[in-house]
């Protein structure tokens, strides 16, 4: 089973952010079923993170968040998932919001969501998670488009979950920041940090 973790920086409306990034951390499987202890890593450097030399820092947080914790903190979680990088890989969705006409801001994300669909590239059936945020109507939506954009033959099954609960959506979160600071302040420090191979998606 390979586990894709999806999270987003920057607004969907029309009146805010210039860009919209999405970030889909992409955790494979092998011959030895290593997605599962790649899982359980992740739970294991946020835990270490909290009762170690970031403790003070992370006490009043419920989750990792680019937006809200220190510049040390994210560096320090880029550098653990850079040791990684031989079973994960990202997806991002560059999203310029000058370049799109949509009156529905929800159906703006489940556009950006559909050009990662369509370029995912599994090794084995796909569980998807992201960050419950939307209403029945929404999540249905959600969950048909990405179903018909999606290229392989693999299997998906998608959840919507609290992201207090799921590293995977931390660090997705943590990594689409990095590239909003790229693309929306012209900072690149984070990004080129980031040592894991990456598809990136501009529209």
């Amino acid at each position: 089973m390979d586990y894709l973790f999806i999270d987003e920086s920057g607004d969907i409306g029309f009146k805010g952010s210039n860009y919209l990034i999405l970030a889909a951390l992409l955790i494979e499987n092998d011959k030895r079923n290593k997605s599962k202890k790649i899982l359980k890593s992740l739970d294991i450097i946020i835990k270490n993170m909290r009762v170690g030399k970031f403790k003070k820092q992370l006490k009043n947080e419920n989750e990792l968040k680019g937006s809200v914790i220190s510049p040390k903190i994210i560096t320090h979680s880029i550098d653990k998932l850079n040791e990684k990088k031989n079973q994960v890989s990202i997806y991002i969705t560059i999203l310029n919001k000058k370049n799109i006409n949509y009156e529905d801001n929800v159906l703006l994300y489940d556009y950006a969501v559909s050009k990662i669909a369509k370029n995912l590239k599994p090794k084995s059936n796909l569980e998807i998670c992201i960050d419950k945020s939307k209403s029945k109507k929404q999540i249905k939506n959600f969950n048909n488009t990405f179903k018909e954009n999606f290229s392989s033959n693999y299997k998906i099954n998608i959840n919507h979950e609290d992201s207090t609960k799921k590293s995977g959506l931390q660090f997705a979160d943590i990594i689409a920041w990095s590239y909003f600071q790229k693309y929306e302040k012209n900072n690149s420090y984070y990004t080129d940090l980031i040592k894991i191979s990456s598809y990136i998606i501009e529209i």
